[in-house]
């Protein structure tokens, strides 16, 4: 792996953790500010109470079982080591370089696929190349820009 893969991959894996840690911290905040409502919806006339009660324990099921804040706490981390990574990556040789982006890769955390196309392109932005991956659709691009891409 040449010094400009190695480059180009820490920028990518640092774009890539930032589009999931926002996209993660947008989830958990929509499904808060969910909750808020529906339990605001006690005190309203309807006679729906059931199904509120429901979409609140659907809503709050959701959030315990994928734990999106912890997510995008751990990929906020990580994305602030690959970005350090980066900046530090002119003073160091090619071998230590190597090896601590490897060690970092290590605690990764498991960025959705939607995202990958994103952030390939972000990372060939930010460095100058031209992006040779076929248009995102059209779900990959929504979900680029609730994680904060372009």
């Amino acid at each position: 792996m040449t010094r400009e893969e190695l480059k180009f991959d820490i920028n990518y894996s640092y774009f890539l953790e930032k589009l999931y840690s926002r996209l993660m911290s947008r989830i958990d905040k929509s499904i808060s500010v969910g909750l808020f409502i529906l339990g605001g919806s006690v005190f309203t006339p309807y006679n729906n109470i059931l199904l509120f009660g429901a979409l609140v324990s659907i809503l709050s099921a959701i959030k315990l079982f994928y734990q999106f804040a912890e997510q995008s706490a751990l990929a906020r981390t990580q994305a602030k080591k690959y970005l350090r990574l980066a900046a530090e990556e002119r003073c160091l040789d090619d071998t230590v370089l190597r090896n601590k982006f490897n060690d970092l890769q290590d605690s990764d955390s498991h960025p959705w696929t939607l995202l990958e196309k994103a952030a390939y392109g972000l990372a060939c932005r930010k460095l100058g190349h031209e992006n040779p991956l076929s248009p995102m659709t059209f779900f990959q691009k929504w979900t680029s820009r609730l994680g904060g891409g372009d």
